[in-house]
């Protein structure tokens, strides 16, 4: 069975998407998954969810937080993304720049376009301040069971893994308001959508 181009690309789509939700599940629960000192041994799991201390708890939280604000981001991501591969195309026999004059022909596509990169702008903004909150408050709960390199790497690991996808976000949702283009989040080469796609013409 061949794959039409929508299919192809909904398929890198889930195949990315799943790589980086792993990445972020590990970002933003920093103080369950980073490894911590409990006496003599490393903490487990069951250990780190373990909320008897009062900023423990709250940093546990503000993890969960952190990770409701990324399924947040995810959720219009992929919208926006399945809109654009449902909508539009990539035609490599025109300019990145064709879809500017194109879409005009199709008002109700331009509207929802635009309504798409404004949500994504706006998720990736808020989930980019909420972001470093939830770093600062596990970094200080984690400093008091530090454990050495045990602790730093993994924390400096997530956290570098967890800002790439904020710092990619950030990046497509404002060139996206600013030149009102589709620029998409998840395929594996960078690539615009620039024309309308031919279910729709």
């Amino acid at each position: 069975m061949k794959l039409d181009v929508d299919s192809k690309q909904r398929l890198q789509t889930a195949l990315k998407f799943f790589l980086e939700f792993f990445k972020v599940c590990m970002g933003s629960f920093l103080v369950i998954f980073v490894p911590r000192k409990c006496e003599e041994k490393t903490c487990s799991i069951s250990d780190n969810l373990d909320v008897s201390s009062l900023f423990h708890g709250i940093a546990v939280i503000s993890n969960l937080i952190n990770f409701l604000f990324f399924i947040g981001l995810y959720y219009v991501e992929l919208k926006r993304e399945n809109f654009c591969i449902k909508y539009l195309d990539v035609n490599d026999n025109e300019t990145i720049d064709h879809l500017d004059e194109k879409i005009e022909e199709y008002k109700d596509i331009k509207s929802k376009m635009h309504a798409n990169n404004i949500s994504y702008k706006k998720a990736a903004i808020a989930t980019g301040v909420y972001t470093p909150i939830n770093f600062i408050l596990s970094f200080i709960d984690l400093t008091k069971n530090w454990a050495g390199s045990s602790t730093f790497t993994p924390l400096i690991s997530y956290t570098i893994l967890i800002s790439m996808k904020l710092h990619s976000a950030l990046d497509v949702s404002k060139q996206a308001v600013e030149h009102e283009r589709a620029m998409s989040a998840y395929l594996f080469v960078p690539l615009t959508y620039n024309d309308i796609d031919a279910d729709h013409i």
